[in-house]
């Protein structure tokens, strides 16, 4: 009689730890699931260091989203304007073009000359070459009188450089604000012609330069070559000091994705703290953190990672009430079926409450 008391001290005392072992993992898992629930981007902002994103559909599909919250959208950006460029006439749908002007002149490189032991500097050395650059180069300015008389430098035209932009860009059903294209890359060429009048303008002006150089009369009457979206202006083969080139770009309409802020059907820049703002767009296919490195944006989970999450949080709080609940029948007597039965039965009640409790986190963390 006597060692069966003790027996039944001894299973009650191991019930009451366990009990105390499943109240401490009760609270270590309900507090991991309010913190990982609360900072998810659909939980709220609370926790987070970053601001939430919303993610709307290029055809307007999402529904109204208010103006001061940071939106992300992939699409089509296009438009239906046409654009010119004014020295030759050529046209094309795209969303921008560009002209780069190029010349092929000397220029001066000078190398500093070492120190000696004693702390004197010696005199710098100066070489020139000819490469194409953005700009003439003003050979006057050369180091030597020499240099300066060998390596004079002539343009044979002088043009600008330009960059147009659509006027109506849109991204899906969206939009864009003026001149957001010029984050977009002009990779693809632009094919032009150039009309006789134009060709012969330049002809004028190539032939009026050389003798304004004093190098007489231009042996080929043409110095105006065309192929696909370039220019070249001189008399072909190896580069001649002089020599201009000019090369047409455009920006295609493309897939792209956009951060900022909708109003309507207009995008217009998104206001942070402190008066940042921000309207982004590049090219391809983007993720809002690809695209916003800067900010501390919440960490994406996957839907499977989340209710994977829950379900591990929801069968290990059943086995916190299972111990919990356990000193309430453990200890007692009766047959080994009745105590078979009571085991299924409070098995099945903490499973009951261990989904219960799960659900009741979520659904205030949310």
């Amino acid at each position: 009689m006597a060692e069966t008391a003790r027996e039944s001290g001894e299973q009650r005392s191991k019930a009451l730890a366990g009990a105390a072992f499943g109240f401490v993992l009760l609270l270590i898992c309900s507090g991991l699931l309010w913190r990982l629930e609360s900072r998810r981007p659909e939980g709220g902002e609370g926790g987070q260091t970053g601001p939430s994103v919303v993610e709307i559909e290029a055809d307007g599909t999402s529904g109204a989203v208010s103006p001061d919250r940071l939106i992300h959208l992939t699409g089509r950006a296009d438009t239906p304007e046409t654009l010119t460029d004014p020295l030759t006439g050529s046209t094309v749908r795209a969303l921008g073009i560009r002209r780069e002007v190029e010349y092929f002149q000397w220029v001066e490189i000078v190398r500093p000359a070492a120190s000696s032991s004693d702390g004197e500097r010696g005199a710098d050395d100066y070489a020139y070459h000819q490469r194409w650059v953005s700009e003439p180069v003003d050979s006057s300015a050369f180091h030597s009188e020499q240099a300066r008389r060998q390596c004079a430098n002539m343009t044979l035209v002088r043009l600008p450089n330009e960059v147009r932009y659509a006027g109506e860009i849109r991204l899906g059903v969206y939009g864009l604000p003026s001149g957001l294209a010029a984050s977009l890359p002009a990779e693809e060429p632009f094919i032009i012609s150039v009309p006789d009048n134009v060709r012969e303008d330049l002809n004028r002006q190539a032939a009026q330069a050389h003798r304004s150089a004093g190098r007489g009369p231009l042996m080929i009457s043409n110095v105006v070559h065309t192929q696909g979206g370039v220019i070249y202006i001189g008399a072909g083969g190896t580069p001649q000091n002089g020599d201009v080139r000019i090369i047409y770009s455009q920006i295609p309409p493309m897939r792209a994705s956009l951060s900022g802020a909708v109003q309507g059907t207009d995008i217009i820049a998104w206001r942070g703290p402190g008066g940042r703002e921000i309207c982004r767009l590049l090219p391809g296919t983007r993720s809002a953190r690809d695209m916003l490195p800067e900010l501390a944006l919440p960490e994406e989970t996957s839907m499977v990672a989340v209710w994977l999450h829950r379900l591990a949080t929801a069968l290990t709080c059943a086995c916190a009430f299972f111990l919990l609940l356990r000193p309430l029948w453990q200890g007692r007597g009766g047959e080994e079926a009745q105590r078979r039965r009571t085991n299924r039965l409070f098995g099945g009640g903490s499973l009951l409450l261990g989904l219960l409790w799960t659900a009741a986190i979520v659904w205030g963390a949310l």
